[in-house]
This record gives structure tokens, C-alpha cells and sequence, in this order.
């Protein structure tokens, strides 16, 4: 039975749109993750020793292009590693909302972070971006977490990227929220490129995570990453 030309048409146009799907499915978002949890106190059989830990990724497409507006990021720890904010005093969260990061007690800072922003087609060279990690306070399990971020080269523009750090019977996970960065009326949210976070602040009992058992080397460790689009990336990492 021979086809007619509509429906050649019809076939041909199928084709391409499977096409594409195809490309838009391969061409999504890679992001490239670094986990580091060493043991830097000794570990005794009631004391935990505490832990450095390190987590940074970058986001972006095999092809160069734009990558899509990150949303959320989740890291699992590896077994036995958990946070304790004893020792830490919270800072309000509003406070951080509000620009308010001086008001904030010197032991609520659990780390630091970095950033890259890219804002085109404001500027095509990224903007470079700090961020100081604030402890705002535990709800049950949960302990809260802050990043008050700082545009290197213009200081007077924040922003608040919010993380909190669960704890289930044998695994700790960070769940990292970042909010759109808009830029000017009209123009494209400035897209993070890449972002590093190190729990490396000092309360008055030491770091905010613990090991209660040593990481075995080689262990690796989940991260899941989520975009304003609705498209979702996973990576894994060797933490220890």
C-alpha cells in the first residue's frame, strides 16, 4: 500500500521531533562532584572525631552551552559521618534575608563557600562570589544552615542559599536550596556555574561534623542535582 505525500510529511516531521527530543535528552546538564570527609581528630570509642567536609560540583552542558538554572543539590554522607551543632550558636535566619550578617554571633559560622556566576548578556566573564556558612538553628534532626553569599566585586549585592543537614539511622544528607538570581527586568537569572562549600568553622566543641566510625577508603557517596527547567542531573563521588 503506497503512502501519500501528507503522509510522508507526517513520518519525516515524527522523525525529526524524535530527533531533537533525543539531543535536548543527551545534551542535558553534567555536573562534575568533589566530596572530601577526612578525619581530622582522633576517633575514641564514645568520642566521634570530627570532620572537614569538602563538597563542590560544576554545572554545565557537554556542549558548551548554558546550563540550565540550578535548584537544589543533595549530598548523602557516607555512613557514621553526621553534623552536631553543640558548641555553635544560631544566628537568625531573617537576619541573613535582611542583609543583617553582622548582627551574627561569631560561633553561628560553621564554613565557607565559592562561587562563579554567569550573567550574560550583562557581562560574558563570570562574576566571582564568596559566602560565609551560618548555623540558624536545629529542628529536631535537622540542623540548619545558611550560606550569605557576597559578590566579590560588588559587595553590596547578597544573596541566601539555605542548606539543611538531616540525620536518618545510618546516613546523613545535605539538601542545599538555591534561589533564582535575577539580574534586570527582561534579561536571563544569572545561572551558577560552579559552587564549593567547606564545613570548616569552629564552635566551642570543634567542627560541625563527626565521625563516630572511620570512612573506609574508597567509599562512594550519592549527590542528585535539580533545575528551575524541571530536568535533574545525578553524580557520584569518592568521599574517603
Amino acid at each position: 500500500m503506497l503512502r501519500t505525500r501528507s503522509s510522508r510529511i507526517s513520518l519525516v516531521a515524527c522523525g525529526l521531533l524524535a530527533l531533537v527530543a533525543g539531543l535536548a535528552s543527551a545534551a542535558g546538564e553534567t555536573v562534575p562532584t568533589t566530596v572530601k570527609v577526612p578525619k581530622t581528630t582522633a576517633i575514641k570509642k564514645k568520642t566521634p572525631g570530627q570532620s572537614k567536609v569538602v563538597w563542590s560540583f560544576d554545572v554545565k552542558k557537554p556542549d558548551g552551552s548554558r546550563a540550565a538554572n540550578l535548584k537544589t543539590a543533595d549530598l548523602t554522607l557516607p555512613k557514621a559521618v553526621f553534623a552536631d551543632a553543640k558548641g555553635f550558636q544560631a544566628c537568625d535566619a531573617a537576619k541573613l534575608q535582611a542583609n543583617d550578617d553582622k548582627s551574627c554571633p561569631a560561633k553561628s559560622v560553621v564554613g565557607a563557600a565559592t562561587a562563579h556566576i554567569y550573567s550574560s548578556p550583562i557581562r560574558e566573564e563570570p562574576y566571582d562570589v564568596t559566602g560565609v556558612i551560618y548555623y540558624t538553628g536545629t529542628k529536631g534532626k535537622t540542623v540548619n544552615l545558611s550560606i550569605f553569599y557576597t559578590l566579590t566585586e560588588i559587595p553590596t549585592v547578597h544573596s541566601v542559599t539555605t542548606i539543611a543537614v538531616t540525620r536518618s539511622a545510618s546516613t546523613s544528607k545535605l539538601h542545599m536550596e538555591q534561589p533564582t538570581l535575577p539580574t534586570a527586568p527582561g534579561l536571563p537569572d544569572a545561572t551558577p556555574l560552579d559552587v564549593g562549600v567547606t564545613f570548616d568553622g569552629k564552635g566551642s566543641k570543634g567542627l560541625l561534623f563527626r565521625q563516630a566510625k572511620p570512612c573506609k577508603k574508597g567509599t562512594m557517596v550519592p549527590a542528585k542535582y535539580g533545575f528551575y527547567d524541571g530536568s535533574s542531573a545525578s553524580a557520584t563521588a569518592k568521599a574517603c
